[in-house]
């Protein structure tokens, strides 16, 4: 059997309504101190905490913008009248 895919579909009527979703009745309430575990206080005591991050130094195809202070890659300078070294999305 064929079928030839640029002919219209026609539709029953069973397709045309629409299912519906059954009612939900049951509320979940959160518990505070569920919640409260996942956020640290302003003010805490981090000094006992020790913070680490690989550094990694700037290449020779990339710049720091004067705006942002981000780090990117030469593609992404934007030229400018001034002579300011500025991302695309700084300009």
């Amino acid at each position: 059997m064929t079928l030839d895919y640029d002919t219209r579909k026609e539709l029953d009527t069973d397709e045309l309504t629409t299912p519906t979703l059954p009612a939900v009745t049951e509320t979940v309430e959160p518990d505070d101190s569920d919640i409260a575990e996942f956020f640290e206080l302003p003010g805490a005591d981090l000094s006992g905490e020790e913070l680490t991050a690989p550094v990694v130094p700037r290449r020779s195809d990339e710049f720091v913008c004067d705006s942002c202070f981000l780090v990117h890659h030469h593609s992404r300078l934007a030229l400018s009248d001034d002579g300011a070294t500025r991302c695309r999305d700084c300009s």
